[in-house]
């Protein structure tokens, strides 16, 4: 089952505590009222990570999202998902930073591929869409204004 280790205000978590779930999952951070709020560390049992801030259970504000594959996100949350600013880098070697909404690019940001070719411009749900640059690795530049295929 499920065990909670940590502070107490009548009866409910309050303070610093670790929470560790039947899958083993575990949270270690602050509570408030039972809630994760505040700074805290989520391990998941699948082997990803999250460090950071929390509201109402869900991650919010800074923290840094670190899956298994060595993909890592270094950004801004709300409501648990990557919205706000944030950096992207991929185990293989690409990168993208910008704007996300809901874990998506989106807005404006800058997306490096481990290929050598990078695009600067404007993102809608991870395509990019709208004005921006694409450079090839050999540093030929083409400008785009609407949706790039």
């Amino acid at each position: 089952g499920n065990v909670y280790e940590g502070e107490f205000v009548n009866g409910t978590g309050t303070g610093n505590g670790r929470f560790i779930w039947g899958n083993g999952d575990i949270y270690e951070g602050e509570y408030v009222n039972g809630q994760r709020e505040g700074f805290g560390k989520y391990n998941s049992s699948n082997g990803d990570r999250y460090v950071g801030t929390w509201k109402n259970n869900k991650e919010n504000g800074n923290g840094t999202d670190i899956w298994k594959n060595g993909n890592v996100y270094e950004g801004e949350f709300i409501d648990g998902e990557q919205t706000g600013y944030g950096i992207l880098n991929y185990s293989e070697g690409s990168r993208y930073e910008g704007h996300f909404l809901n874990g998506n690019y989106n807005g404006t940001g800058k997306y490096n591929s481990s290929n050598g070719n990078s695009y600067v411009g404007t993102w809608m749900y991870n395509v990019a869409n709208g004005n921006g640059t694409f450079t090839y690795q050999n540093g030929t530049q083409v400008a785009f204004d609407g949706l790039m295929d």
